[in-house]
């Protein structure tokens, strides 16, 4: 999907051009029996171009008790390199790069990562990770989804341009209710930009709410269980407009406690990461911030739900 705005077309379509294309990686085996929604591990978490420890994230959601328990991951800020992203032509205009060293002093590529550990990947880009002046190979960066379930229903969102270019990523995973009727759990992870655009006349929120809500509008249609995770790059927490509109929209997401997701200093920080759920009727779900970081500037946020109580008879 594109962004709606014509007037924004000229400016995405420069980004664009910078970029590889999008990529699917499909190694969990098909045939895998779907679990019930109640056992899966979801996670969302701003791993910073390579900085977080994704490896470090995977076995942490493993539970020792349950070492086959499935797991999804909403990533922000993942990168991959390689012949895929394309040369630069001599006026193109990019972004810094961001390449800090992360805790093991070697960054990975989400592909790598989806490829040693055995994972589906969808991942697409939203813009170039640095020039051609560096003599690294060439990277790109934007939002991807990891599973050990299988992947499909991909949808890629192309959101209005305001700072930088940010494409949201869509897919479902086969899950099971309690009474054992198979059904689908969609799934998005988005990166919000933390900067609206002075041309436009934006300032503040205004170019995240209008962002968000070119989002929220793609995947309306979308049934339950839905869920939408990412950096909504918040500075306002839950007080934030478009955060405010996710939650209307997402009727079953938890009463937040103001966790910082971006510390500053020591409890200091700011709330700029989310987990927004649709579920069906009786069903909960639970939110808490994992209190490492991996190498990442962000806090990992993890999910979990409950099943409603069986009827009385």
């Amino acid at each position: 999907m594109q962004a709606d705005a014509a007037t924004d077309r000229l400016k995405l379509d420069e980004w664009c051009r910078t970029v590889g294309p999008g990529i699917v990686v499909q190694y969990s085996p098909i045939e895998l029996h779907p679990p019930r929604l109640d056992d899966l591990a979801i996670a969302s978490w701003n791993i910073e171009v390579g900085g977080g420890e994704i490896d470090t994230l995977l076995d942490r959601l493993r539970d020792p008790a349950h070492p086959n328990r499935p797991i999804v991951v909403l990533l922000q800020e993942a990168y991959r390199d390689g012949p895929l992203v394309p040369p630069l032509h001599s006026a193109a205009r990019v972004p810094r790069r961001i390449a800090p060293a992360p805790p093991s002093g070697f960054r990975t590529s989400v592909v790598e990562t989806a490829e040693r550990r055995g994972l589906s990947l969808f991942y697409v880009p939203s813009m170039r990770n640095g020039g051609a002046d560096r003599p690294a190979t060439a990277e790109d960066r934007g939002n991807a989804i990891l599973s050990s379930l299988p992947l499909s229903d991909l949808m890629a969102i192309e959101l209005p341009f305001e700072h930088q270019r940010r494409v949201a990523v869509a897919a479902s995973v086969r899950v099971l209710d309690p009474a054992g009727r198979e059904s689908k759990l969609h799934v998005v992870s988005a990166h919000l930009d933390a900067r609206a655009s002075w041309r436009r006349g934006s300032f503040f929120w205004f170019g995240r709410m209008r962002q968000a809500r070119a989002l929220l509008e793609a995947i309306g249609g979308l049934p339950p269980p839905t869920i939408l995770g990412g950096d909504f790059n918040s500075w306002l927490g839950d007080l934030e407009p478009d955060v405010r509109e996710a939650r209307s929209r997402f009727r079953q997401t938890p009463s937040s406690d103001a966790h910082v997701t971006f510390p500053l200093l020591g409890r200091l920080g700011f709330h700029l990461d989310h987990l927004f759920f649709s579920l069906a009727d009786g069903w909960r779900a639970d939110v808490s911030t994992l209190n490492q970081q991996w190498g990442s500037d962000h806090y990992p946020i993890v999910g979990s739900f409950r099943a409603p109580p069986p009827p009385v008879e």
